[in-house]
């Protein structure tokens, strides 16, 4: 089974650095739990008797082996307080329909694709399918077709933000309309 750190921003698994120890969360000790949840910084904690911090956390002297010494909790590699706290995310951008007057062709239609922002997903496979690269966060993607009056022809379904917009056009149904 493999281990993951639950530090935000910690990419150490216990596949890829076998070198580091993994410790438990404290969950029978109340205060220092409390500590620790503070340390960590994230709400989204996932609590479980598998939720575990990596050693590089931790001063090198206060490990010994798979073992904390008593009351022990990390120290090093810590979360700015405004991350963990709360991820800057841009604003949402309104749509804006505009409205074309004096069009050559009644065959044209315009499209508009939107990203709209979203938080970070506590699921892993939802987090890896609504992160879009471009805009380097967790969004959905919506596609807008507009005719040449300025009226909305299409709003498609939300899609995750991973899809290519290749995809997006392909399964939001323009397509189909345009023909």
């Amino acid at each position: 089974m493999v281990t993951f750190c639950v530090f935000p921003g910690c990419s150490n698994r216990s596949n890829r650095k076998k070198d580091l120890s993994y410790y438990r969360l404290p969950l029978k000790d109340k205060k220092l739990f409390q500590i620790w949840i503070h340390k960590i910084g994230r709400k989204n904690l996932p609590l479980n008797g598998n939720s575990r911090a990596c050693s590089e956390h931790f001063e090198p002297n206060s490990a010994r082996g798979r073992y904390l010494l008593p009351g022990e909790y990390p120290t090093l590699k810590l979360p700015e307080k405004a991350k963990a706290e709360k991820q800057h995310r841009p604003p949402i951008k309104r749509v804006t329909v505009p409205l074309h007057e004096n069009h050559d062709s009644a065959d044209h239609h315009s499209e508009e694709q939107r990203e709209i922002f979203v938080d970070v997903p506590s699921l892993p496979l939802i987090q890896q399918m609504t992160f879009s690269s471009y805009k380097n966060h967790n969004t959905y993607k919506v596609l807008i077709g507009i005719s040449p009056g300025g009226v909305v022809t299409l709003v498609s379904k939300l899609f995750p933000g991973a899809i290519s917009d290749k995809q997006l056009t392909l399964k939001s149904g323009l397509l189909e309309l345009l023909e």
